[in-house]
């Protein structure tokens, strides 16, 4: 539904997803991210940009209560959206999230993606963030 309620799938023997290079969408890949059994998915290269980071958001609110592995890598998606899916993952939940590995390279990835990181690492270290470094040059400590 609408709302961001994991909905246990029919199917519940469906673990491993691999949708790498398939132009999935963003309300695709926020489907998949309902169903209840998913251990890893890999959303690798499909181009969900900005627009699907923040439709993924909002299911990733405090981890996920099956998924252990997303890859979410090469989606040209902003640094904001970026920013938003740690802080999301790093927010309080509604259940135990199993949430272990997030992979985010090919993304913009900054000061503010880099401070979120950082408070995710602090708060949930079990948590492995696979990213680009920033630019160099363009990583200035924002509490400076």
């Amino acid at each position: 539904d609408s709302s961001g309620t994991i909905i246990a799938p029919a199917n519940s023997t469906l673990k491993v997803l691999e949708l790498s290079d398939t132009n999935c969408s963003a309300g695709g890949a926020a489907a998949i991210l309902k169903c209840g059994n998913l251990s890893v998915l890999h959303l690798f290269n499909n181009n969900l940009q900005t627009e699907g980071f923040d439709a993924i958001t909002l299911l990733l609110q405090g981890g996920h209560p099956s998924l252990e592995t997303i890859d979410l890598g090469g989606n040209r998606a902003s640094e904001a959206a970026v920013t938003k899916i740690l802080k999301a993952v790093l927010a309080e939940g509604a259940f135990e999230s199993k949430l272990r590995t997030i992979i985010l390279g090919g993304n913009e990835f900054g000061a503010n993606a880099e401070l979120a990181l950082k408070g995710l690492n602090e708060a949930k270290p079990e948590i492995d963030v696979a990213h680009d470094r920033p630019s160099q040059g363009s990583w200035e400590d924002p509490t400076r």
